[in-house]
């Protein structure tokens, strides 16, 4: 599967530059109109929030791109098969204007991303579903860049984490993780104590 780390913004596509060095990952720097008539990707993967309401940032542009038709369907599925809430971190897909949209909160309501294991958490959900879905060719963004305010290397360092998991079937240690993810040494002991690890 050839993905496309898709970003407007250069800070975020140097720190994936520095971050993913592998084959079958192509980094973008451009608008996504630019880019979806370019590249015309299988799928589509978009951060947002746990409602499907899809009126800023990439989600926005994707809506004007497919229409309103595409938050429609995405929030007839999140009420079919979440109850009306998909939770941060986790991903549901729906088939707009031949595409696959992929769709994977990073936050319930707008708000900056405070635990950044949702990046993570975010990547491997859409990941995970691109793999069901048996696509040749994604695109996926920067997960919390924008209103989540998460630090371009650390949004890049998750997303590597998730990508390294699921398609290099890498396990990264557990306090690795923890550290990394913007956990401080004393936490990440007191939580390995209470766990009795």
């Amino acid at each position: 599967m050839k993905l496309y780390l898709l970003d407007l913004n250069r800070h975020i596509t140097e720190a994936w530059k520095k971050t993913f060095q592998y084959q079958n990952v192509e980094i973008v720097t451009s608008d996504f109109q630019v880019f979806i008539k370019e590249y015309k990707p299988e799928a589509i993967v978009a951060p947002g929030n746990s409602f499907g309401i899809m009126d800023g940032g990439l989600d926005l542009e994707i809506r004007n791109y497919f229409g309103m038709k595409a938050q429609e369907d995405l929030q007839r599925k999140i009420q079919k098969d979440w109850y009306g809430e998909l939770p941060p971190g986790s991903a549901t897909t729906v088939k707009v204007g031949g595409k696959y949209l992929v769709y994977s909160p990073t936050m319930r309501i707008p708000e900056i991303v405070v635990d950044k294991s949702v990046i993570y958490n975010c990547m491997r959900s859409s990941l995970i579903e691109l793999k069901k879905l048996g696509v040749q060719t994604a695109m996926i963004p920067a997960f919390g860049g924008a209103t989540g305010a998460v630090m371009y290397e650390e949004i890049a360092r998750c997303m590597r984490y998730a990508y390294e998991q699921i398609f290099l079937n890498q396990t990264v240690p557990l306090v690795t993780v923890l550290e990394q993810l913007s956990y401080n040494e004393e936490e990440v002991e007191a939580w390995i104590r209470q766990m009795g690890r």
